[in-house]
């Protein structure tokens, strides 16, 4: 079941992602920009011995769910079995520009873009971890999600877990291996400066 966030868009350029967090990307791949669908391949930042964006797809792929998974529960992410590892061993960033929500109103859905406003680019947190889809091997990301906050609430009642920039150091940081502490970032996490505007 999608629970949120089930679109956002990039535009495509890593420049400022490669200056933050001082890595390379091998600008051969070939990178989806635009609208970012489930399935897609995407730019992930993660620590393996130090910063590195690696291509992942979005999605966990379980034999016993038929969908992927796209977002995992920042209330519930430290004791389903499926995440409760890869909160301290494997966690990502998401970069992005904008999210989508709809909005039902009777018979219509109505598009909004999510963003903020005094920011271009942000960061959400996930998890990643090898999986296999159709026998072959993949890493997947997941999204991890939280209540909305106010400003967005009567969009949709789950929202992704944006980080600040100096909460993104601290998620990447692999020492940090305290599951509560961890919890406690995501769900404590304020963005002061989210909007929202219709597509």
């Amino acid at each position: 079941m999608i629970l949120m966030c089930g679109r956002f868009f990039f535009e495509g350029d890593l420049d400022e992602v490669i200056k933050r967090f001082n890595i390379e990307i091998n600008r051969q791949q070939s990178l989806n920009r635009g609208e970012i669908f489930p399935s897609y391949d995407y730019p992930v930042i993660h620590n393996n011995n130090g910063n590195k964006i690696d291509i992942f797809k979005w999605g966990f792929s379980v034999p016993y769910i038929k969908s992927l998974i796209i977002n995992a529960r920042g209330e519930t992410v430290d004791s389903k079995p499926m995440f409760k590892n890869l909160l301290t061993e494997k966690r990502c960033l998401i970069p992005a520009n904008c999210y989508f929500e709809w909005l039902n109103e009777g018979n219509k859905k109505i598009k909004f873009k999510i963003f903020l406003n005094k920011h271009k680019l942000f960061y959400m947190a996930g998890l990643y971890g090898r999986f296999y889809k159709n026998d072959e091997a993949y890493t997947g990301f997941t999204i991890i999600t939280k209540e909305a906050m106010p400003a967005i609430k009567k969009i949709h009642h789950r929202m992704p877990v944006i980080l600040t920039m100096e909460n993104t150091d601290i998620w990447l940081d692999p020492s940090n291996k305290d599951s509560n502490t961890l919890k406690g970032l995501l769900l404590e996490e304020r963005i002061d400066d989210i909007v929202s505007q219709v597509v």
